[in-house]
């Protein structure tokens, strides 16, 4: 499995000043060895909850989102990702995935890809074991998005 997309980025919550009906979590996308360059946005619900913009210049970004208390939440990834291979013209992949994160308080998930044809997130917080995640199969995005 290809590692493309990862979301990082050190939790700086304090307790105290979140309300006890919110969560929080943190996204990390990371530019792979032959991307060029990626806009995606990261949806949780039908409500933008990031953009991750790379580049040369801008080759990590992350997303932390807080967010309602609440027993699961749907995620889209939507947006477009540039590779390009020694010697060959640049690709352009579509970036179009929903999902279910479930126990997502104070986690890292990472945005991860299959030879660019699968995009998801994965749990790679450190020191506890992974939740799970659902990864749907189908389209998500639209040029506006629709997670019915």
């Amino acid at each position: 499995m290809m590692r493309v997309l990862a979301l990082l980025l050190p939790v700086l919550f304090a307790t105290s000043a979140m309300s006890p009906d919110q969560v929080s979590f943190r996204v990390i996308d990371r530019m792979g060895p032959t991307e060029v360059s990626e806009v995606t946005t990261l949806y949780v619900g039908l409500v933008p909850a990031g953009h991750f913009r790379l580049d040369a210049a801008h080759r990590l970004a992350t997303v932390v989102v807080s967010v309602p208390r609440a027993g699961a939440y749907r995620y889209g990834l939507c947006g477009r990702v540039v590779t390009q291979a020694a010697g060959a013209a640049p690709v352009t992949h579509r970036v179009d995935t929903t999902g279910t994160l479930v126990h997502v308080d104070g986690r890292v998930f990472e945005a991860l890809t299959q030879n660019f044809k699968r995009f998801y997130l994965a749990d790679e917080t450190p020191g506890r074991a992974p939740t799970p995640v659902r990864i749907e199969q189908g389209r998500g995005c639209a040029p506006e998005i629709s997670m019915r």
